[in-house]
């Protein structure tokens, strides 16, 4: 999957940017995913695809606190990176800033379908994208839409650069 968005920089391409965001996402299956429970921060991780707008799909039990959260505030923040990096080595990573919700009809069978592909082994517990709307297994698939983030990755951008954007559909 590729990133198809822009950012409008006079320093590099939309096509550049896309490519060092996607090749983050795609290195990576595990995210965190921060939320806020009465004020106070409340973190998570969860295993995510993504889709060409930048929207991270996961799937979660909707008991689940940080699920309970975002039912009471869909602001989240969300970290994509390998945690085996060196601290005295090149960073990379993504800082991304969103609201999330349930995903519902279209976005379901849209994001299911990526988890899917990203995900063979959820083939254990359904077998098709429609299992996800019975219902057949308890977890739900949630979408975070990215309004903002920030990407640092000092093989390609340089050391100490990072670039803070707004994606918009192209």
């Amino acid at each position: 999957m590729s990133l198809n968005l822009k950012y409008g920089l006079a320093d590099r391409s939309d096509a550049f940017v896309n490519g060092v965001v996607s090749d983050i996402l795609k290195a990576n299956t595990l995210m965190s995913v921060a939320t806020i429970k009465d004020g106070q921060a409340y973190i998570n991780t969860a295993y995510f695809c993504f889709n060409e707008h930048l929207d991270i799909f996961f799937l979660s039990h909707p008991e689940s606190q940080h699920s309970l959260n975002i039912g009471e505030n869909e602001s989240v923040a969300i970290s994509v990176y390998d945690s085996h990096q060196e601290w005295d080595q090149h960073k990379k990573g993504l800082q991304l800033f969103a609201t999330c919700a349930p995903a519902h009809g279209l976005t379901i069978l849209e994001g299911g379908k990526l988890y899917m592909q990203r995900f063979s082994g959820l083939k254990k517990w359904i077998t098709n994208i429609d299992d996800l709307m019975k219902n057949v297994i308890e977890s739900k698939l949630y979408v975070a839409k990215v309004n903002s983030f920030k990407v640092f990755d000092e093989d390609v951008l340089g050391e100490g650069i990072s670039l803070s954007l707004t994606p918009r559909r192209a």
